[in-house]
Order: structure tokens, then C-alpha cells, then sequence
């Protein structure tokens, strides 16, 4: 082979390596490297989901989070009211816990929460009624029914 054509040959075969690559850049689709993950403006790309999971724990982290510890020896029904850390409307929720469970229930951004509550067995008419829940400043707040 003479120079001239390994300098052509050369140039052919960069030339074409060059338009493969802007060709995957321009479509990615095609060069299969699932670029849409990477795409931000994508709502269910990778990166913004990413994003969401990192804000959730954060929010998590600055509200705060209700726990609900059931000391009785009963089965019990427990009515929540509180205000949903991404919501500024009271929501109620219904829980039920075993004797003895201790339970992570919301995050919420206000401090104030109403419980509520009613033994399940049949051979109790035990009831807790609505009672505010001031949490303070508590990131972490247990209540605890007790049967006492």
C-alpha cells in the first residue's frame, strides 16, 4: 500500500468512528445506551428519581415522624389526624396494632397530631378518646396507649 492510500484509508475509517459517535450523541436510542435515564427534563428518568428519593429523606428528616407503641394487652383500632408533610389539609388515617407493636406511622410538618383509639377485642370496651399530641421539637415522637 502506498502512503496516499493509507492516509485515505485513515481518514475513512476515523471519519466514520466520528459519525457513529455523533450520530449516538444526536439519537441515542439507537446506539442503545439508555441516555433517557440521564435525561433530566425526563419526569421518569433515573436522575429525577434519584432526586425525589433524596428530597423524601430529607423531608423526613427535618418534619416529624409519629410513632405509636400499643402497651396493652389488647388488640387495638387507632384513628390519626394529622397534616401530611406535602399537604397543607388535615388527613385522617386508621391503624391497627397488636399488643405490644411499636410502629412508625407518618412524617408530618406540624408538631400537632390527634389520636384516638378503641380496643378490638370483643371482652373490652376500652377507648382512648381524641386527645392532641403536642410533639415539640422532638424530630422523633413516641405516644404510648397504655391500659392503666
Amino acid at each position: 500500500m502506498s502512503i496516499l492510500q493509507k492516509i485515505i484509508t485513515r481518514t475513512c475509517t476515523a471519519s466514520v468512528a466520528l459519525g457513529l459517535i455523533i450520530g449516538g450523541l444526536s439519537n441515542p436510542v439507537y446506539a442503545g445506551w439508555g441516555i433517557k435515564d440521564l435525561d433530566p427534563f425526563n419526569k421518569n428518568s433515573g436522575i429525577r428519581q434519584t432526586g425525589r428519593e433524596i428530597d423524601q429523606q430529607r423531608l423526613d428528616a427535618t418534619g416529624h415522624q409519629f410513632y405509636l407503641h400499643n402497651q396493652c394487652p389488647e388488640n387495638l383500632s387507632v384513628t390519626l389526624e394529622y397534616i401530611p408533610r406535602n399537604s397543607s389539609k388535615w388527613k385522617t388515617s386508621y391503624y391497627s396494632f397488636k399488643p405490644g407493636e411499636h410502629a412508625y406511622l407518618i412524617p408530618t410538618r406540624n408538631r400537632i397530631v390527634y389520636v384516638s383509639a378503641k380496643s378490638t377485642d370483643t371482652y373490652s370496651n376500652k377507648k382512648w378518646s381524641r386527645k392532641e399530641i403536642n410533639m415539640g421539637n422532638n424530630i422523633k415522637y413516641t405516644h404510648r396507649l397504655t391500659c392503666r
